[in-house]
């Protein structure tokens, strides 16, 4: 007889679906995206997405939220009290099939928001199915995870409540045809119910987009197309702030791909519904680097993500269990995301172009400077994380010759060797197609 004291988890890989190499993401916040708060209220915002760049929406759950307990006046949309019914309060399971049939219309694709750790208290399961749950047995109820006092901790030693799980995610590739899901503290979860639900949901969906709230590249050795990168993101703030620098960045960029498989796909973002509504709008945590944040963004390599209401610049958090509409009269950072995204669609540099960083005279750590490069382009990348002035020269083979230049009309004549200045806060993108 044996026994297993150091089990290694399964492993499997799937192919990321080619049309996710050169798309943008865009997170959906139904409820407070318009004065309604529905689903058909978000509808004609489509097109301008798509102008935008917009490939994937993100819809933040769209089920049924819980009373027991509930949180504020609307309640969270991760206490989830029925995984295979639309929110009445968003509208109907035909008004989702027709905004996912408008979507796949004009080329976009949807994905769901799936909370897979716990359920509401008053979801049918707990009534019907009590050892579906962990319990609290000196209060001698279902178990509530740490301050989520709206939520009831699912039992996945139960193989009964894993297959209903399984079943659940199931009947939206089928029903709605969603082209994938986001899944809520993925970490949570134990790796061999991963395992089995993403080779199901394989199965039925072989070009499917699978992303996890974690970081680590073991997510992608479960099938897991994206991550979370949860570690640049608060880089990148700590930079805002003076606490970080540059070359603390390129050292977690370097660490990062040797940790992660080489097709790890890792988000990139300068905000998300847990940042807005719990650490603050982008504008508060970036301040006056959030322009050169979010290009940032565009640049590392990953997935870029947008939050609704990103391109307002949105100065003030979200609520997150009331409603809190987004104010769209004024949208200065529109334009931004749809050059941004163009750069994107069109550059193989920004898909798949190998990452360097550029010499220059500068000791500075304040100083970022990155070059991504494939067969058919060549981007520079040069920004400013600080409040002083930056003089230096660059010595670089392709920081010579004519480039575009990212926000201007003009070409940018480059010169290895020559000054070079960066305002404060500044940043340059120059990009160009490889003869």
């Amino acid at each position: 007889m044996s026994t297993i004291i150091y089990p290694f988890a399964k492993h499997q890989r799937f192919d990321t679906p080619s049309w996710v190499k050169n798309a943008v993401l865009y997170e959906v916040n139904i409820r407070q995206y318009t004065r309604e708060g529905t689903i058909n209220a978000f509808r004609p915002h489509l097109s301008r997405l798509k102008s935008m760049g917009v490939d994937i929406l993100w819809l933040m759950p769209i089920y049924p939220i819980g009373k027991e307990r509930r949180k504020g006046t609307l309640g969270s949309y991760y206490s989830v009290a029925d995984y295979t019914q639309v929110n009445p309060e968003f509208g109907t399971m035909e008004d989702l099939l027709a905004l996912v049939d408008e979507a796949h219309s004009n080329g976009m694709y949807v994905i769901l928001d799936w909370v897979a750790n716990h359920t509401s208290r008053d979801n049918r399961w707990t009534k019907e199915h009590p050892s579906w749950y962990e319990w609290d047995y000196d209060k001698n109820e279902i178990l509530t995870p740490w301050d989520w006092t709206d939520t009831a901790k699912l039992n996945y030693s139960s193989k009964e409540m894993k297959k209903a799980m399984i079943d659940s995610l199931l009947f939206w590739l089928k029903e709605a045809h969603i082209d994938g899901f986001r899944f809520d503290m993925a970490m949570l979860v134990p790796d061999d119910f991963w395992y089995e639900a993403l080779n199901a949901l394989h199965q039925v969906k072989s070009d499917i987009f699978l992303l996890a709230e974690s970081e680590g590249e073991n997510f992608h050795r479960l099938g897991f197309t994206a991550t979370y990168g949860w570690n640049i993101h608060h880089m990148m703030v700590d930079m805002a702030h003076g606490s970080k620098n540059a070359w603390d960045l390129v050292s977690r960029i370097k660490d990062e791909a040797i940790e992660y498989p080489v097709d790890a796909v890792r988000m990139r973002f300068t905000s998300n519904h847990d940042e807005d509504s719990h650490q603050g709008s982008a504008s508060e945590r970036f301040g006056s680097s959030l322009y050169g944040a979010s290009v940032l963004s565009f640049v590392l390599p990953g997935i870029p993500l947008i939050y609704s209401g990103e391109e307002t610049e949105n100065k003030r958090r979200l609520s997150f269990f009331d409603k809190d509409e987004i104010i769209w009269y004024y949208k200065p950072m529109e334009t931004h995301y749809r050059e941004l995204s163009s750069l994107r669609h069109t550059l193989g540099a920004l898909q798949d172009g190998d990452l360097f960083t550029i010499d220059s005279t500068s000791s500075s750590p304040l100083l970022l400077s990155l070059k991504r490069k494939s067969s058919d382009s060549t981007v520079i990348a040069l920004f400013n994380f600080s409040s002083q002035d930056i003089w230096t020269k660059f010595y670089d083979d392709d920081f010579c010759g004519e480039y575009s230049q990212f926000g201007s009309s003009e070409v940018a004549h480059l010169n290895s060797g020559c000054d070079f200045y960066l305002r404060p806060w500044g940043y340059f993108l120059y990009y160009k197609k490889n003869k």
